[in-house]
């Protein structure tokens, strides 16, 4: 994995095992928000070979070894923001074919997380963290919201009675 760290700040790493890391001091990111560290996962086999590139590169005894590596190291950089956009992207994506399914299912009080899940094809636990990302909820208050709203107008605007407008927002 690549991880960003953000500057100005202390970190502390324990290794349990023996493993090789190359560490680079990013400096162009000059902004006031904080950022939280950026975790890349599953790099692809190019990334893995400019990683092996950057480390044959950084060794070399050229006097131009030191400027290239660091071109490398922002290649690489840049490439792993892309893939990582690529996934916010379908992540997006997955969000917006659940909350569909959500909006025209809500009324139904079976309507559960795994069947959410099903029908867009992933799994539960992916499911409930494409909520977390993109709504900074999870399904079932996603859903329970909608269902409130729906419960709060019908008691303005019917002539239902409560356990009526509970059973239609989908409340068992």
């Amino acid at each position: 994995s690549v991880i960003f760290l953000p500057g100005s700040s202390s970190y502390k790493m324990n290794v349990h095992c023996r493993c090789n890391y190359i560490v680079a001091d990013f400096d162009f990111e000059r902004s006031d928000r904080v950022r939280r560290a950026d975790i890349f996962n599953d790099l692809s086999a190019a990334a893995v070979e400019d990683f092996e590139r950057l480390f044959h590169t950084w060794h070399r005894a050229e006097v131009w070894s030191e400027s290239e590596a660091y071109s490398q190291l922002y290649h690489i950089y840049s490439s792993c923001i892309k893939s990582q956009q690529r996934e916010y992207s379908r992540a997006g994506e997955l969000y917006s074919e659940a909350v569909k399914y959500v909006i025209e299912n809500y009324s139904s009080p079976l309507l559960s997380v795994g069947e959410i899940a099903g029908h867009v094809g992933i799994t539960e636990v992916h499911l409930r963290r494409i909520f977390g990302s993109c709504a900074a909820t999870s399904p079932m208050r996603y859903v329970n919201h909608l269902r409130i709203e729906k419960a709060k107008n019908m008691l303005i605007d019917s002539n239902c009675t409560v356990s009526q407008i509970a059973l239609l927002s989908g409340f068992s």
